[in-house]
C-alpha cells in the first residue's frame, strides 16, 4: 500500500469512528439538543412552590374594577371614556390622542425603547402601559410629557 492511500485510510478511519461515537453519544438527545445542550424541565421544590403562589396571591389583581361609590360605574361612562381615549381633539394642536401613546395594537403601551412626545421629540423614557391603571391609586396623565 502507498503512503498516501495508507494516510487516506487512516483519515477514513478516523472519520468513521468520530461518526459513530456521535451518533452513540447523542442517541437519546435530539439534533437541536446536540447542537445547544438538551433542555429538561425541572419543577421547584416544594417550598419553593409555596412561596412562589403566596407571592402570586400578593400581586394578584382584584376580580372586579374598584369603582369609587361617588362614582359608580354606568355603559355611559365607558362609551365617553372611550371616545375622549381615541379623539385627538382633546390634544392641543389636535394631533395626539391618548392612543397614540397607549395603543392597543401595543399591550396599550407605545412598542419603542423610548417614548415620542409633541413634535417627535424624544421623551425620556417609554410610554408605560396602561393595563392595570385602575388598579393604581394614582393616575399619572402625562400631559406635560406628551406635549405642550
Amino acid at each position: 500500500m502507498s503512503r498516501s492511500g495508507f494516510i487516506r485510510s487512516v483519515w477514513s478511519g478516523l472519520a468513521v469512528a468520530a461518526a459513530t461515537l456521535g451518533v452513540i453519544g447523542f442517541a437519546n438527545v435530539s439534533f437541536g439538543g446536540a447542537i445547544v445542550g438538551e433542555m429538561r424541565r425541572t419543577e421547584p421544590a416544594p417550598k419553593a412552590a409555596a412561596a412562589i403562589g403566596a407571592m402570586k396571591a400578593e400581586y394578584r389583581r382584584p376580580a372586579l374594577i374598584p369603582f369609587p361609590k361617588e362614582n359608580p360605574y354606568t355603559p355611559e361612562k365607558a362609551a365617553l371614556g372611550k371616545k375622549l381615549y381615541f379623539d385627538t381633539r382633546i390634544s392641543v394642536t389636535s394631533a395626539q390622542s391618548c392612543a397614540s401613546c397607549h395603543s392597543p395594537g401595543f399591550g396599550w403601551g407605545d412598542g419603542l425603547a423610548v417614548g415620542v412626545g409633541h413634535g417627535m421629540a424624544k421623551l425620556g423614557r417609554h410610554s408605560p402601559t396602561i393595563v392595570n391603571a385602575a388598579m393604581g391609586s394614582d393616575l399619572h396623565v402625562g400631559w406635560s410629557a406628551c406635549g405642550p
